[in-house]
């Protein structure tokens, strides 16, 4: 069942399609027997179900978005790719009229317009922020600067996201962890790169924190395709008695052209170990002898200009 969002997202309408309505025909035949559900066990596959059914709506309205934007770009296959785009609409409309039927159902829908409200809040404040570093060489500093100034300005558009208790979202990375109230916008940043991605810090029920990247005009389907196969194989090879101790991060694909991806603490950019690695190799390369050919040639060199 988990593969279906990934191969949806990357491969054709066809494909993909054929999928979903037996994740909810095979949902719709477990929901008549949720009274008998006693075990722990039985309750974990609920959840499952339940998040499942939250990463099968991401990935219709990441192909249904992807099918506009394409047929935008290539008219003379419009008619194709719009009976194809009319599957995923009428598969994402049964998976809502499934999940109205029962009162779980009901309280995901619920949670599927938060995350998709504040998928639009964050995607608008990195928008925002980035306009900060027009006319002055793209500094990321500015943009980061203007993103804290958002946040934090009193009755802004976007001052209800440092509290929003009142209504939790669920984290569409993890939908079963602990759920989000609010973002910390000391804690917020953005990274140097051309696109600047957000590093958004949340708070959660428990009291701890959860840090994302929201990446816009950054295609991830083919991100989270390759994460997906990782995970299969890490499975395989445990189920063989093969444990690699592989830690997948999260990878999820909300449109053509956005994404979240989950934040590895601890971790180092490529960038930055390439910028170690050149400035360690620089300086093993410069011996005692080779430092006094420099200053001598710099002698010579300031001596021939004095002469001139």
């Amino acid at each position: 069942t988990a593969a279906a969002p990934p191969t949806r997202a990357g491969g054709r309408g066809s494909r993909g399609s054929s999928i979903i309505p037996t994740l909810l025909d095979e949902k719709h035949n477990n929901n008549n027997n949720n009274n008998n559900i006693n075990t722990s066990q039985d309750k974990k596959k609920k959840n499952q179900r339940s998040t499942n059914d939250n990463i099968v709506h991401v990935a219709l309205r990441g192909k249904l978005r992807g099918q506009r934007s394409e047929g935008h770009r290539a008219p003379a296959s419009v008619p194709v790719r719009a009976r194809s785009r009319g599957v995923y609409a009428r598969v994402k409309r049964l998976l809502f009229q499934r999940l109205k039927q029962t009162k779980k159902g009901r309280q995901w829908t619920d949670d599927i317009g938060l995350q998709q409200a504040l998928l639009q809040d964050l995607a608008e404040l990195g928008k925002q922020a980035r306009k900060a570093s027009y006319g002055i060489g793209g500094r990321t500093e500015a943009c980061i600067a203007r993103m804290r100034t958002l946040l934090n300005e009193k009755g802004g558009a976007f001052s209800h996201l440092l509290d929003f208790s009142s209504s939790p979202v669920r984290c569409p990375l993890r939908p079963g962890s602990d759920r989000l109230i609010g973002v910390v916008p000391e804690k917020s940043t953005m990274f140097k790169s051309a696109l600047a991605p957000l590093l958004v810090t949340f708070r959660t029920e428990g009291g701890g924190t959860k840090r994302w990247i929201f990446k816009s005009g950054d295609d991830l389907r083919q991100d989270q395709l390759v994460i997906f196969l990782i995970e299969r194989f890490d499975r395989c090879f445990k189920a063989s008695n093969v444990d690699l101790a592989l830690t997948p991060y999260r990878i999820l694909a909300t449109s053509p052209n956005e994404g979240l991806v989950e934040f590895v603490e601890g971790s180092t950019t490529l960038s930055k170990i390439r910028r170690e690695a050149n400035t360690s190799s620089k300086s093993r390369s410069t011996s005692p002898k080779q430092q006094q050919r420099r200053s001598l040639w710099q002698q010579q060199q300031q001596q021939q200009q004095q002469q001139q």
